[in-house]
């Protein structure tokens, strides 16, 4: 899959956006030839999806398996979900109460975080948008 990227400036006189400068970018895997900058982009462009679709729908189902088990509100219950992108990247998604909050009170009160990881000659690589 290909992903179209435009620049966008604003057109002086109409005050318009103006798309200019396309550019094919690919939608790949994370490997060890790639360098800093390609990883950084892959792993963000992935990290917004993943972030505002799945740690969402993720985020209310954590919400309901704490209120059907009963969980107690003041206790951290931390769950982790295992995810594959389209693009064969590794995700682990780990969903607990706030340690900044006294009692968990709904979705507001619960903190996500996403972390990447892949395989390189070296070993286990595990990387954190921030």
């Amino acid at each position: 899959m290909w992903h179209l990227q435009a620049k966008k400036i604003q057109h002086c006189i109409y005050n318009k956006p103006l798309f200019i400068r396309f550019k094919l970018n690919p939608l790949t895997m994370l490997v060890e030839a790639m360098n800093p900058v390609e990883i950084a982009t892959q792993v963000y462009r992935e990290y917004s999806k993943i972030y505002f679709t799945t740690a969402q729908r993720l985020l209310k189902e954590y919400d309901r398996e704490r209120r059907k088990l009963k969980i107690d509100k003041s206790r951290i219950y931390t769950r982790h979900y295992t995810i594959k992108t389209a693009q064969k990247n590794n995700w682990i998604i780990f969903i607990g109460k706030a340690p900044s909050k006294e009692k968990y009170k709904g979705m507001e009160c619960a903190n996500t975080c996403c972390m990447v990881y892949y395989y390189t000659s070296k070993g286990f690589r595990v990387l954190v948008p921030v």
